[in-house]
């Protein structure tokens, strides 16, 4: 029964107390699929908005930016309730269903991350022309990863009839294809998962393969796979046909239902001589019947009403359905709106997907049990306490409204309406409550995600008290005394104590629920600063909200003082500015050019095979160190720098993380844990591992750096002298003897030993190159020569400063000119770049890529349309400005999606110069050049920005040139 009323907060809190008749679901898909749409048929059925606006009104979007670029960015929900019409006869009480719309754009991605916590399936929208993208798998991994239950949503089935003009047959294998590749990448996501188990349990993969089944399958034949079209508000399953014919054919409905999508892919026909249902097509004669009594039905109507218009076929088709229209409704001018109506009534969307999501979705209480076991962390509690702290967590696993312990999850803040004139924003915790009952007034304990229930002296925990609550509707709140477990609320309270996320607890002895799983990498960073500089103070605490405001952006103060913000793509970035400037700090600000981070690193033959083509000689590797001295002559480095392996680097690179966390723990006085002793010991057998005399290098690291931790190494070979290794503790390397030998200068050498280490860290952090990170890169003190005394060291301070400055710069100076002797290359960060367009525009698409360096990996055509997917590797200096320009030179045909793809060294050399006649006249062409001259340009770019010199030519007088003779 579609209410034309909508339900009031008094009905929805009502229908809150019953868990078993609660569902959580979020929609989502890749970009413009038709997620808002589908959401607004499930809006009108409640009579919020009016069936007709449905689909074009997208009401869950907002925001004025998202309704001008039709685009969500932002996840909302909304709470429903449904009476399914047979269960109103028997006086059931109504289900009240949390949808929460997503963003489907990948600059949103952590969006879908906070979205998906909090519910308990996921609808999966797929638009059936373009079929499974990029951010359709991304989705499908998130509900994956955190167990919810989805369903399969194949929306603009009407793009199959009026654009691709397909035959009824060719959309049935096109639609089988896009179903078989989503089953595809589920089984991908189970396989994963039991590699992973059964290495840990040290099974064999034969063990593993009757698990190989997976859960996560979707057919038509279960019930959760759903056909239609958000736009023209239809929708059906296949059980929604097997219903209609079996009244009409007098067979059984479920055997019916097998029959028209069989779950082995061998297909049913029905022989309408015999009225029998067989696996023999008679010579080809008969059609599947799935074809013959669903899409010939549908397109048929289509044709009535659309594609052929004939009024007489229509109303005939009014008639066989029975449907109760008005006149005015089948003789309407606009044909796709008659088209609407028939179809709305004969298969409602709303009613289709709303009682998907009852069957096939679990209730809190069914879903928790599940998903609870991957929420609570893995990692194991000191067994002396553990237990009291288990037995409460297992009490999550229910979903009781009267448990003792109340415990919710908030998955990102969100700025409700403002609070006063001043127009302060009012910070509301997006939640969702898994036990007990919050309350207004409740005072509750949040714990941060590093929150250990068992440390008494914990920073991570912090008292809120609850202000007000809310049932999320869309744009509107509405207020709340109590919310019982299960349900999806608005938390207003919290703003002091939540940055992103967090869990809510009556008591602070459990531990919090696990890291969300975001995907975003901030990706583009760009600094502020506003354009009066008497409003600092209004922009730090602009920024501040900011930061509170949005799950995946990231906030900065550099080490040079500016002021950055870090957003996950062009887009998201565009919309942290704009509500930078409106809602938060409201004032005028200055942007800069995006600042894209760059690493300097050498390479070599053997660790770099495909750096070097055949002509290319190699430049000879020094053997003989550099040599820097003090500012008073009294000490002298010298100094190698040599790449490191692949293995070692990409170990440091891969557990830095870790590495510093193992830095602090030991700085801060801790006592090593298990985990640490493991890194290190992993830490040796890498060098161990290693080949070309890397393995005795072990005995003469120095350190790790920048900052103590980073992919750069020191090793000190200076003749009887071993330093200790910076923070690793001694008895990881063997027992060193101390030769026997000059006492004084052994004394002087280990007074200098932290300035000669803090050079180095200072060298790593900013290169020579352009000031970059260095990665990759051991440097090898070969000698430490003392040419005085300590009184003579002592003498020289007045003139010259103190001793460890110019041990510091001396050494520092001594890695830089030591780097520059190498195979020096830049590195930079790429993204992996998805286009999308027609084939007509093919052509102009690869102009605008070349023109970026990019390098295209695959292209292939979807099958079954003109649309080429090309596959590239785009470095991310090049990217800013590329979808626009891709929309213009494509006339908009052309869309693309940028992520993350990681580093890649650049091949050139950033000093190549054109020197031999050829180089000098290829240098003119600009490919040749843009490839050599490209590492150049990225230094230069960077230099120029942190204001280091930079050669260029400047012409003077430009226009006093005189080339020819003037006497004529």
């Amino acid at each position: 029964s579609m209410s034309s009323q909508p339900p009031s907060s008094a009905e929805l809190a009502q229908l809150m107390n019953d868990p078993e008749r609660i569902r959580n679901v979020t929609v989502m898909a890749h970009v413009d699929h038709g997620k808002t749409s589908l959401t607004d048929s499930l809006i009108a059925s409640n009579g919020i908005i009016s069936e007709r606006l449905a689909g074009k009104l997208r009401f869950m979007d907002s925001r004025e930016d998202e309704q001008e670029r039709g685009i969500t960015m932002k996840m909302s929900s909304i709470s429903l309730k449904y009476e399914p019409a047979e269960e109103a006869e028997a006086g059931a009480s109504p289900y009240l269903i949390n949808v929460i719309d997503s963003p489907g754009h990948v600059d949103f991605c952590s969006e879908v991350s906070s979205a998906v916590r909090l519910s308990d399936g996921a609808l999966v929208v797929i638009d059936v022309v373009e079929g499974v993208r990029t951010q359709t798998i991304a989705v499908l991994r998130q509900a994956w990863v955190e167990r919810l239950v989805p369903c399969l949503v194949l929306n603009k089935i009407d793009r199959l009839i009026l654009e691709l003009q397909m035959s009824t047959d060719d959309a049935y294998q096109h639609m089988l294809r896009i179903i078989e590749q989503v089953n595809a990448i589920a089984a991908m996501f189970h396989n994963e998962m039991v590699m992973e188990e059964g290495d840990e349990d040290g099974h064999s993969l034969w063990d593993a393969q009757d698990k190989m089944r997976s859960p996560f399958v979707f057919s038509p034949a279960l019930g959760n796979v759903a056909f239609g079209c958000a736009a023209a508000n239809w929708a059906f399953r296949v059980s929604d046909f097997a219903l209609i014919i079996s009244k009409r054919l007098g067979m059984n409905a479920g055997s019916l239902r097998k029959a028209l999508w069989p779950e082995d892919g061998n297909d049913f026909y029905f022989n309408p001589k015999t009225k029998s249902v067989s696996r023999k097509d008679e010579g080809g004669k008969l059609k599947p019947m799935f074809v013959q009594f669903v899409l010939e039905q549908i397109w048929a109507v289509y044709h009535a009403f659309v594609s052929s218009p004939d009024e007489e076929k229509a109303r005939k088709i009014v008639t066989a359905l029975s449907l109760k229209m008005t006149e005015r409704e089948i003789a309407n001018k606009n044909r796709e709106e008659a088209l609407r109506s028939v179809m709305s009534r004969w298969l409602p969307l709303a009613k289709c997907i709303l009682s998907m999501i009852l069957e096939e979705m679990p209730s809190p209480c069914k879903a928790q049990k599940e998903r609870m076991q991957r929420l609570i962390p893995s990692h194991p509690l000191i067994p002396s306490d553990q237990r009291d702290v288990t037995e409460l967590e297992q009490t999550f696993t229910t979903c009781d409204p009267n448990a003792q312990c109340t415990m919710a999850f908030v998955s990102k803040m969100f700025a409700g309406e403002s609070l006063n004139e001043q127009g302060e924003q009012k910070f509301i915790g997006f939640t969702r409550i898994f036990t007990g009952t919050l309350r207004v007034g409740d005072e509750i304990k949040v714990l941060g995600p590093r929150h250990n229930p068992l440390h008494e002296d914990d920073q991570h925990v912090s008292t809120a008290q609850v202000r007000a609550l809310y049932i999320l509707m869309g744009r509107d709140l509405l207020n709340v005394q109590s919310v019982p477990a299960g349900c999806i609320c608005g938390v207003w309270g919290l703003e002091e104590h939540v940055l992103k996320y967090a869990t809510l607890c009556s008591t602070r002895s459990c531990r919090p629920l696990s890291f969300m799983s975001f995907q975003a990498m901030p990706i583009v960073r760009v600094a502020v600063e506003p354009s009066n500089p008497l409003q600092h103070d209004l922009l730090v605490h602009g920024l501040q909200l900011l930061n509170r405001a949005d799950p995946s952006v990231e906030v900065k103060i550099q080490e040079t003082g500016e002021h950055v913000i870090l957003a996950s793509g062009e887009m998201h970035l565009e919309r942290c500015l704009k509500d930078l400037r409106e809602l938060f700090a409201k004032i005028d600000i200055h942007v800069s050019a995006p600042l894209v981070q760059f690493k300097e690193t050498l390479i070599d033959k053997k660790s770099y095979p495909e750096m070097y083509s055949e002509e290319d000689a190699p430049r000879p590797h020094p053997r003989n160190p550099v040599t820097s001295s003090t500012a008073n002559r009294l000490c002298d480095f010298s100094v190698r720098a040599l790449p490191l392996p692949r293995s070692i680097r990409r170990f440091l690179v891969l557990r830095g993380e870790e590495l510093r966390a193992a830095h602090a723990d030991l700085l801060a006085g801790k006592a090593m844990n298990e985990e640490t002793r493991e890194l290190l010991k992993t830490l040796r057998d890498v060098f161990m591992q290693a080949e070309d005399g890397w393995e005795e290098e072990w005995k003469c690291l120095w350190a790790l750096g920048p900052k103590h931790v980073g992919p750069n190494i020191l090793l000190c070979h200076v003749e009887g002298f071993h330093p200790s290794a910076d923070w690793i503790p001694p008895e990881f390397f063997d027992p060193k003897e101390h030769p026997p030998g000059d006492e004084e200068r052994l004394k002087l050498l280990s007074e200098m030993e932290s300035s000669a280490v803090t050079g180095f860290q200072i060298c790593s952090l900013a290169g020579p190159l352009c000031e970059e990170p260095m990665e990759g890169v051991a440097f090898v003190v070969e000698a430490i020569n003392l040419n005085g005394g300590a009184q003579e060291i002592a003498a020289s301070t007045d003139v010259y400063g103190p001793w460890s400055g110019q041990v510091i710069s001396a050494m520092r100076e001594a890695c830089r000119n030591a780097f520059l002797m190498g195979e020096r290359r830049l590195v930079e960060a790429l993204f992996d770049c998805d286009v999308q367009t027609t084939a007509d525009m093919l052509g102009k698409a690869y102009a605008v890529l070349n023109k970026r360096r990019a390098k295209v990996v695959e292209e292939r055509m979807k099958d079954g349309t003109d649309i080429f997917v090309i596959e590239a590797k785009l470095p991310v200096v090049e990217s800013f400005g590329l979808v626009d320009e891709l929309r213009k030179n494509t006339s908009g045909s052309a869309q693309c999606q940028l992520v993350m793809a990681g580093w890649e060294v650049m091949p050139f050399d950033p000093f190549w110069e054109p020197n031999t006649e050829e180089e000098l006249e290829d240098s003119d062409l600009s490919d040749v050049m843009n490839a050599r001259g490209a590492a150049r340009k990225c230094m230069d770019l960077v230099r120029k920005r942190k204001g280091l010199p930079v050669e260029e030519k400047l012409v003077q007088h430009a226009e006093k040139q005189r080339t020819r003779s003037r006497r004529k």
